[in-house]
């Protein structure tokens, strides 16, 4: 976790080593995945370095793969 200035969101650094294991980032905030290494899948999206995603709240968020993502998220 990144530490802002301001307090409404958080930014977190996510380094997925294994191609085969799933990670549960659902959160009951909005969020959005950005890929900067690698290949992630999100859901039913393949996120390459500098594409990204958007995760309604609550919405399931199951990422895979190898590579890095970072996630934005609200602090509830």
């Amino acid at each position: 976790v990144y530490e802002t200035p301001i307090d409404e969101f958080r930014l977190s650094r996510y380094v997925l080593p294994e191609a085969g294991t799933a990670h549960d980032l659902t959160r009951p905030t909005p969020q959005i995945l950005l890929c900067t290494a690698g290949t992630v899948r999100a859901g039913e999206h393949d996120l390459t370095p500098g594409r990204s995603v958007f995760v309604p709240a609550g919405e399931k968020a199951e990422v895979s793969g190898t590579g890095t993502l970072f996630r934005a998220t609200v602090v509830a």
